[in-house]
This record gives structure tokens, C-alpha cells and sequence, in this order.
């Protein structure tokens, strides 16, 4: 990207007259052409691949150093949602700057310092499906450290379908990067820390009493049976407001098989398993 010959001028000083010499039909015989009309179409042309070439080398340059990304258009490009994500995302390599981008948030929120072990990404996956699924987004790992994020074609069909694929995305980089107790964690628990990153990424607001002012009284002894996806998401920016890095520690606290660990038990209330003394 940053090789001296990429810089270089495509086309030499401008001329007044551009002489062609053909023979033997041509011969002696004088074209006369525009050369800022052709040199201006030119360098225009040549500039846009050029600007191509580097966003494309800089988004595989920036995802090399971290982990590997590979986006796959399952869908077919006679419809209108393959078309659309190969021209608004593969083409340009959107795609993996949106990936980037959204791991960044997510890691700022459950890695903020060096201090926590990081769980380990080796590849991530972006697959626009060729059928409509039940979300918009599903996360799956069939090898070890790598991740599908498989996406609904529905969102290309959506009126603001890039808000709502930024959305989707960052929804699958925050499952990525989060424990889940080896699988033993639960559902709401894990969906609610989902939906706190992605709701905090877009701005999105949280009112601690709207889900009920009682689940707030202490987030020393949280209880999430009962608690919905949104209702939990309140009450981790509550715990987080009054208590800084409390998602985190709880993040650190399924490490391991969920009521495991002693540290996150005493801290967070997770639940004990009755098989470990």
C-alpha cells in the first residue's frame, strides 16, 4: 500500500497534439485528439480503482493483524439482497471494516485493559444466507477460535439496511468475543450482555426502571430467572453505572463452566454447580 510506484503519475505531461502513425493506411497522416478531455476521463478512472485497491489492502492489512475475515454471499445474485451485498459490501470491502469496527466496540466493553483474559478469535465468518432465518443474525462455531455469523437476506430488503446490517454485525462480533460458562450459561444472560453492546453502539439509551424498579435493588444478588433479553440488558447498565467493569467481571466470570469460578461467585451471585464442592 505503501509502494512508491502506486504514487507515481499514470500519463505523461500534457500535450497539445497526440500523433499516430499508421501504416500503411494511415501514413503521414495526423489525429488530432482533446488531451485534457481524455487524460481528465483517465486519471478520474484511474484514481477511483486506485482509491479501491488501498481501502481493500488497508481493511485485509487491519484484519491480518488480528484475525482472519471472510465474507461469503450465500445468496443468489439474480436476487435483490445478493445484489445489494455485493455491491454495498463485498465489492468495496465494507464488510470487513463494519467487522473491525464492531469487534473494536465490543472488545472496549468486555476487554477494556490487558488485565482480563481474552478469549481467542483466530476467524470470523460473515455469510449472507440464502434463506430468511428467525434473526437477523446467528453465531456458530464449528472449528475451534472460529466463528459463522450467518446473516438474514431480509435485512438487504430493509428501507435503512445498512443501520441494520452495522446492527447485526455488531450483535455477532459482541457473541463472538463473549464466554459463555462452556455452554452452560444461560440464554438471557448471554443475549442481555448482547443486546446491552449493541444497543450502546447505537446510541440507544437505558432508563433503569423500566422493567420494573425491584430487579435494580442490588446487583450483588441478581437473580436472572424470569428476566427478558431487554430487561437484562437494563439491569447490566444499572449494576454498571454504580459499579464500573461489573459486565466485565462477569464476562471473566464465565470463563469457565458457569458457577465455577469462586471469584465470580462471590462478586456476581452466579449460580454454584451442586457437583463441585
Amino acid at each position: 500500500m505503501e509502494d512508491d510506484h502506486l504514487l507515481q503519475p499514470l500519463l505523461p505531461p500534457s500535450t497539445t497534439t497526440t500523433t499516430i502513425s499508421c501504416k500503411p493506411v494511415c501514413e503521414n497522416k495526423t489525429l488530432h485528439v482533446n488531451p485534457k478531455v481524455s487524460n481528465c476521463d483517465i486519471i478520474i478512472r484511474s484514481t477511483f480503482l486506485l482509491f479501491i485497491c488501498v481501502i481493500s489492502l488497508w481493511a485485509n492489512y487491519e484484519a491480518s493483524k488480528g484475525f482472519k475475515v471472510t465474507i461469503i454471499n450465500g445468496a443468489s445474485k439474480h436476487t435483490l439482497a445478493g445484489r445489494r451485498f455485493n455491491l454495498f459490501y463485498v465489492s468495496n470491502d465494507k464488510t470487513t471494516r463494519i467487522v473491525l469496527k464492531t469487534s473494536k466496540y465490543a472488545q472496549s466493553i468486555l476487554y477494556p485493559n490487558n488485565l482480563q483474559s481474552k478469549k481467542q478469535v483466530d476467524g470470523v465468518t460473515i455469510w449472507l444466507a440464502n434463506q430468511n432465518l428467525t434473526h437477523s443474525i446467528t453465531v456458530e462455531s464449528i472449528k475451534k477460535h472460529e466463528f459463522i455469523l450467518s446473516i438474514s437476506p431480509s435485512i438487504m430488503e430493509e428501507k435503512n439496511f445498512d443501520h441494520a446490517m452495522a446492527d447485526a454485525i455488531q450483535r455477532g462480533m459482541a457473541r463472538v468475543w463473549l464466554f459463555d460458562g462452556e455452554g452452560d450459561a444461560p440464554t438471557r444472560v448471554i443475549d442481555g450482555i448482547v443486546e446491552y453492546i449493541a444497543t450502546s453502539a447505537s446510541g440507544g439509551g437505558f432508563s433503569s426502571t423500566s422493567s420494573g424498579e425491584e430487579v435494580f435493588e442490588d446487583c450483588d444478588k441478581v437473580r436472572w430467572e424470569g428476566l427478558d433479553t431487554m430487561s437484562v440488558a437494563h439491569l447490566l447498565h444499572y449494576c454498571e453505572t454504580i459499579n464500573n467493569g461489573y459486565i466485565q467481571r462477569l464476562n471473566q466470570g464465565m470463563r469457565f463452566r458457569w458457577g465455577n469460578d469462586p471469584t465470580a461467585e462471590d462478586d456476581l451471585n452466579l449460580p454454584r454447580d451442586p457437583n463441585v464442592v
